[in-house]
């Protein structure tokens, strides 16, 4: 899904996607609900990350 996420962030970043658009393709029964799973799964992963970093800083 890795080529799919970075379309999406450069579309977004590029202003040619808006968050409703974004928000009404990623509804339940399209194929780029697959992408939001994806974006979940990576702010998941950015959170853990952040979580383990502050509880390694003394």
């Amino acid at each position: 899904m890795w080529p799919d996420l970075m379309r999406v962030a450069i579309s977004i970043r590029e202003g040619r996607l808006n968050s409703v658009t974004l928000l009404r393709r990623l509804g339940p029964g399209s194929r780029m609900n697959e992408i939001y799973k994806a974006f979940r799964e990576v702010g998941r992963s950015v959170r853990t990350v952040a979580l383990l970093r502050y509880l390694a800083d003394v």
